[in-house]
């Protein structure tokens, strides 16, 4: 397929979204088979169209965004009701599991989990971490321990944005640094058209009653 065809169809193939200013990109004239921009009508033609596949796209985002925040908002419901149903029992199970931990391990067993038919008892150790309440006195305290110890330190670095406006004014390079970018490069910028007002949509999840 020509250069020219596929320019075709991607205008036929792909018009703006339903009540967009835009409705659809409509080809200028090209005298030859070998499509080239070489006006600014050709160009705004160009920006037309991808500022409509633009558009699609955004409106795209907006209906996966919703459909994602209603499947979230179902989940949410069903599993916490879920937990609301079986809260007593965990916490009975757990009153058990407190009261009684040698009768489900064994008086002298080393384990700390108890296979039953239907699912595990058991104990797991937390993670051991230690809280600072008052970290400037926890500071204080290390300083005064001998510093080979290891206790503190001190952090030097680098403030890139003060070190950025002195490289400019004073037109210095620090050692280990380089200047990367400051020239003119090409941007296109289509102008993306509205997107339409969408009635609500019908309900992805039924509701569990």
């Amino acid at each position: 397929m020509t250069d020219v065809r596929k320019l075709i169809l991607l205008a036929e193939t792909h018009p703006a979204p339903p009540g967009a200013p835009i409705e659809s990109a409509t080809l200028p004239a090209i005298p030859s088979e070998e499509f080239r921009i070489d006006s600014l009508a050709k160009a705004d033609w160009a920006l037309e169209v991808l500022a409509a596949s633009d558009a699609r796209k955004a409106e795209n985002g907006a209906i996966a965004d919703e459909a994602r925040r209603r499947v979230d908002e179902w989940l949410a419901r069903v599993n916490g009701q879920e937990d609301k149903d079986t809260a007593y029992l965990r916490a009975v199970l757990e009153e058990f599991m407190s009261a009684q931990r040698p009768l489900i391990l064994g008086a002298k067993s080393k384990k700390k989990s108890r296979e039953l038919p239907h699912g595990v008892l058991g104990w797991k150790a937390t993670p051991r971490k230690l809280v600072y309440d008052d970290e400037a006195a926890a500071l204080a305290w290390a300083k005064a321990r001998p510093v080979e110890e290891g206790l503190y330190r001190v952090d030097y670095k680098l403030e890139k944005d003060a070190v950025k406006r002195l490289a400019d004014s004073e037109q210095v390079i620090p050692p280990g640094a380089r200047w990367e970018g400051g020239e003119d490069v090409p941007f296109v910028k289509p102008t993306i058209p509205a997107l339409p007002e969408r009635s609500a949509s019908p309900e992805l999840v039924k509701e569990t009653p």
